[in-house]
């Protein structure tokens, strides 16, 4: 949205009258020319696309938000299934489980604070154009000002409220913005608490993928969704693989700290060398008794976390890293739905497949695939693909693995970080 300037000058005992009207005509000027520079934007010789799609989803919202019934209903899935292939680099077709498809665009269309969420994550990542960061800023505008309201009111134990605090709080990680990316977490966190209040115990049926695809992240200290405070709010009475591998993705966060500081030191007694290595073997263990989980999400959990550990030290004997790897793109594949270009851009089992899996295998070259698949959505558009989220994250040389990580995407993907 455009950012205005505004001086009160009233009663200044320090400001002279001509000093004042000199500030009223520059601020004038100011606000004139970017209200200007707005103008040419939007009417900028952007490619005809992008165009008709930014128009397009402004106005959906009012549609949505109409609810004069099933044929509206069937209107908005009808829209936003035509455009989900575009805003999210897949089509909503390709999604496996038709229940899983059906239950998703039901919910963002039943609720249009989340189609606002939804759209601002999509159109602020969408092209350099600034019409569609200024469109993103309207999206963000109105689905945070209905979720500030129903949290006033109450009403913000609602799936669909839940779905929007995630959403807003992955775009502002994507957009570096920690202030606002805690602010959305610590909401959704309450609203847990709320609903815990009210009697509702379970979350919704994406909640437990989302928060435990993030694991990994969380690990390798750049996560998008999960945080503590979400954890704590569920409890131990909440949903037993939240509470499984959330408790295991602590103890594993703190082994790799002892990992990395060990590695970082040269002269490390060897006693600590062994007291981790009993750690590291102990937690693969633990890690096996996931491979079969009825989960996809856990299996692929544990696959990941177990390349982590082999990557970060080293083993004896040494295991087929490879025959894990595939084992990882087996559970990531057989999720319900494919996750959106900016997931996978970020995700780290991704990285730790690619990283872990043999030069010249099959197994490497699905993992470098989907990497590149998710790059070239926004390169095609002319976007910068360098995610300030993960450049950030591997800037880092306090971990053993952020060189590797690095020219693994320099060296197969492209993208310098």
């Amino acid at each position: 949205m455009v950012s205005l300037t505004f001086v009160n000058t009233t009663g200044a005992p320090v400001v002279s009258r001509d000093s004042a009207k000199r500030i009223r005509g520059h601020i004038t000027r100011t606000n004139f020319a970017k209200r200007r520079q707005l103008k040419a934007a939007e009417q900028s010789s952007s490619p005809p696309e992008s165009s008709v799609l930014a128009d397009y989803w402004l106005a959906t919202p009012q549609r949505v938000s109409s609810g004069a019934g099933l044929v509206d209903q069937q209107r908005s899935e009808s829209m936003v299934i035509e455009l989900w292939d575009t805003m999210f680099a897949h089509n909503a077709q390709d999604i496996r489980d038709p229940e899983a498809r059906a239950l998703w665009l039901n919910l963002i269309c039943s609720d249009p604070a989340l189609h606002d969420a939804t759209m601002a994550v999509g159109m602020r990542h969408w092209s350099v154009d600034p019409t569609w960061k200024w469109t993103a800023g309207i999206h963000i505008h109105r689905a945070v000002s209905s979720l500030i309201q129903r949290i006033a009111s109450g009403y913000a134990f609602t799936d669909s409220a839940l779905a929007v605090a995630m959403t807003l709080a992955f775009g502002e990680r994507l957009n570096q913005n920690d202030s606002s990316w805690k602010m959305h977490i610590d909401g959704a966190a309450q609203m847990i608490r709320q609903r815990r209040a009210l009697g509702i115990t379970a979350e919704p049926w994406w909640f437990t993928g989302l928060l435990i695809c993030d694991c990994l992240n969380y690990v390798m200290k750049y996560s998008r969704s999960y945080d503590r405070s979400i954890v704590e709010a569920i409890g131990e009475d909440g949903n037993p693989d939240i509470v499984q591998v959330s408790e295991i993705t602590e103890r594993l966060a703190k082994l790799r700290d002892c990992i990395n500081t060990c590695l970082q030191d040269p002269t490390s007694l060897s006693a600590l060398r062994e007291t981790i290595s009993a750690r590291v073997a102990a937690m693969l263990k633990e890690l096996k008794g996931l491979q079969t989980h009825e989960n996809n999400e856990v299996r692929a959990f544990s696959w990941s976390a177990q390349l982590l550990l082999h990557l970060s030290w080293q083993s004896a004997p040494p295991v087929d890293m490879t025959m894990m790897a595939k084992e990882l793109s087996h559970a990531l594949d057989c999720r319900p739905f494919p996750p959106c270009s900016y997931m996978e851009i970020t995700s780290c089992p991704l990285m730790l497949g690619a990283l872990a899996a043999e030069k010249g295998s099959q197994t490497r070259a699905w993992f470098l695939t989907k990497m590149r698949q998710a790059v070239m959505a926004p390169q095609l558009r002319g976007f910068d693909t360098k995610i300030e989220i993960l450049r950030r994250g591997m800037a880092r040389d306090d971990d053993v693995l952020m060189k590797p990580l690095r020219d693994l995407w320099s060296n197969e993907i492209g993208v310098a970080l």
